[in-house]
C-alpha cells in the first residue's frame, strides 16, 4: 500500500510538471467520484462515502465525518489524469464551501480547515476511481 501511495504521489507530481490532461466530469470520472463522495458525507451516509475511498480507509473519527449537513457547495476546478509506472492516477482540485456557525468557526480548528480549495488524489483500483488520500 505504501508503494501505491508513493507511485500515486509520483504520478501526480509528473502530471503537474507536464501540465496534465484536463478533463470534464462524467460517469465514472475522478471528478464525479469526488462530488459523489462529498454528497454522501453531507447526507451523513458515511458507509456510502467510504465506498469511494481506497480499501482499508475509514472516515470514523475524522474531521470529514463531522461535515454532515455542513457542505454548502462542492465545485470542481480542474481534473488531471495520467499514468506513471503502470499506476493510473488523478488529481482533482475542488473548492468546498461550508455552512458553519460563528461558534464553529471560532471554537473548532478542524472544520474551517476543510473549507476552500482542496486537492484530492485518486487512483484506479479494480477499474474504479478511488480517493487515495488519508484522513
Amino acid at each position: 500500500m505504501v508503494r501505491k501511495c508513493l507511485l500515486t504521489g509520483l504520478a501526480v507530481m509528473l502530471l503537474v510538471s507536464l501540465g496534465g490532461a484536463i478533463g470534464c466530469g462524467g460517469g465514472g470520472s475522478p471528478s464525479s467520484v469526488v462530488k459523489a463522495f462529498y454528497e454522501a458525507v453531507n447526507r451523513g451516509d458515511i458507509s456510502e462515502a467510504e465506498e469511494y475511498l481506497v480499501p482499508g480507509t475509514s472516515l470514523e473519527g475524522t474531521t470529514v465525518a463531522k461535515l454532515t449537513g455542513k457542505i454548502e457547495k462542492v465545485e470542481i476546478l480542474s481534473e488531471q489524469i495520467g499514468e506513471v509506472f503502470g499506476v493510473k492516477a488523478a488529481e482533482v482540485r475542488v473548492e468546498i464551501a461550508l455552512r458553519l456557525t460563528a461558534e464553529e468557526r471560532v471554537k473548532t480548528w478542524d472544520l474551517p480547515m476543510q473549507e476552500g480549495v482542496q486537492t484530492i488524489l485518486l487512483e484506479k483500483y479494480n477499474g474504479k476511481w478511488k480517493i487515495a488520500f488519508r484522513f
